[in-house]
């Protein structure tokens, strides 16, 4: 029996604020460890649902369109790597259990409460979900990796007991995506072998066809696919470049069958590892790119959107990050066109926030531009809650110079207790003598009033 130890974070910690209020915004969340973004969808009420992991755990965060938090949970797993919205209208995460390591499946309703969590893996071995979809009957179909046997398909019904589960090609090989195909049979891409994988499965599991995609060294690999309007796929991984041994963007599109229509590598100055993550057909039947740079041997990364139009070719690029050589890693994960035409952007960031990597999101208008300014601006509360869930709640305000006040209220809206510190900068704890529940703390010391939802246990 596997032991779970499940906590819901009332509130994600916000180290940044919009850009512009006309174009788009950036923002950061989390504390002082490693948070990151993996994948994100926008939602049916125009929200957003985020997975990834914070601390070593999954970290799942509902947002409103600009990206204030309605509600977080974090889940004792190693971690989270795909979320969708469910057809109940709930949501479904994949990624990697903590111990030995399980494929962890988690099913949680609209407000972020677990309704069922299952492991999948074998005895001794290691198993992730890397990607995670609902299927027609309700159910799910999840892909990813297992040390021992290679890339894994498994499908289970609508509360995640498992139909079946199939292995592919052996140890050298890993799934990255999995999307259903038309007549309700799927679509993976991975790498095996140094090849960028590309099969088609039907609603069995049992092999179609299958592809394999050769560069010049035998270093590439398929990080998503996405069906396009005549049928075919669109495929995003990296390629080596020139037998350098570094790795470049790189670009797919087939036929239904898999068969290459065009390629193309977008080619780097930077010399590294230089990734694509996330690709997405636009309204106009181009392609947006999640991409990310790295420069030599500092380290540097910095997150590369790239718009391409119908045939591959680049229209434009943006970037985001330092770039000043101290080993900053900006990375962008996932993305999905907004109905405005501008671009919804999840990843990981170390350039800003308030730890080693904060979880990142982005909004771009049509043009990849987030507004004036390309950086972030630090939060002008300074305030941080350090920890948001427990007996007691840990404040840490800064840059105060006529002092800290904050009021606090309880669920039902009515005033329970003030805060007053007359230092600049410090750490105040709070809850002694209040019960358990939810409340909120409003900063009443800068303009913005910002509230924080915190929650109280034994």
């Amino acid at each position: 029996m596997k032991k779970i130890l499940l906590s819901i974070i009332a509130a994600a910690m916000v180290a940044a604020v919009p850009v512009s209020l006309n174009a788009g915004w950036m923002k950061t969340y989390g504390w002082e460890g490693y948070e990151s973004g993996e994948c994100l969808q926008i939602t049916s009420d125009n929200g957003y649902i985020v997975a990834g992991y914070a601390d070593e755990g999954i970290w799942v965060l509902k947002m409103d369109q600009q990206g204030d938090t309605i509600w977080t949970l974090r889940y004792d797993a190693k971690f989270g790597y795909s979320v969708r919205e469910t057809n109940d209208g709930g949501y479904i995460v994949t990624g990697m259990s903590s111990g030995n390591g399980d494929v962890v499946l988690l099913k949680l309703d609209s407000d972020g409460n677990v309704n069922w969590v299952k492991f999948y893996g074998e005895e001794d071995g290691t198993e992730w979900g890397k990607c995670v979809r609902q299927t027609s009957d309700g159910g799910y179909i999840i892909t990813g990796m297992s040390v021992r046997e290679g890339l894994l398909l498994l499908k289970t019904d609508a509360i995640g007991d498992m139909s079946w589960l199939h292995y592919y090609a052996g140890a050298n090989s890993q799934g990255y995506c999995v999307e259903l195909t038309p007549d309700n049979g799927y679509i993976v891409t991975g790498h095996v072998d140094g090849c960028l994988w590309l099969f088609e499965t039907d609603v069995n599991g049992d092999t179609i066809w299958t592809r394999r995609y050769r560069g010049e060294t035998g270093e590439e690999s398929g990080r998503c696919v996405r069906s396009t309007r005549d049928n075919g796929y669109i495929v995003v991984g990296h390629a080596a470049s020139f037998g350098s041994g570094y790795t470049d963007p790189w670009l797919v599109k087939t036929d239904s069958l898999g068969n290459t229509l065009w390629t193309n590598v977008f080619e780097s100055e930077g010399i590294g590892f230089n990734e694509a993550n996330c690709v997405q057909q636009t309204v106009d039947g181009g392609y947006i790119i999640a991409a990310g740079k790295q420069y030599g041997s500092t380290g540097d990364v910095d997150a590369w959107l790239i718009k391409t139009d119908e045939k591959g070719d680049t229209l434009w690029t943006r970037l985001w990050g330092m770039g000043d050589g101290m080993g900053d890693i900006d990375r962008i994960k996932y993305l999905q066109q907004t109905e405005d035409g501008g671009y919804i952007i999840t990843g990981s960031t170390s350039s800003w926030g308030a730890g080693s990597s904060d979880l990142w999101m982005i909004k771009t208008d049509s043009l990849g531009y987030v507004g004036v300014e390309e950086n972030p601006i630090e939060d002008i509360t300074n305030l941080k809650v350090v920890n948001p869930v427990g007996p007691h709640i840990t404040l840490r305000y800064a840059n105060h110079p006529q002092g800290f006040r904050a009021a606090i209220f309880d669920a039902s809206g009515r005033k329970v207790d003030e805060l007053h510190a007359p230092l600049p900068s410090g750490t105040i704890s709070w809850g002694k003598g209040f019960g358990q529940g939810v409340y909120f703390i409003r900063d009443m010391s800068s303009a913005s009033g910002t509230v924080h939802k915190v929650v109280l246990t034994k």
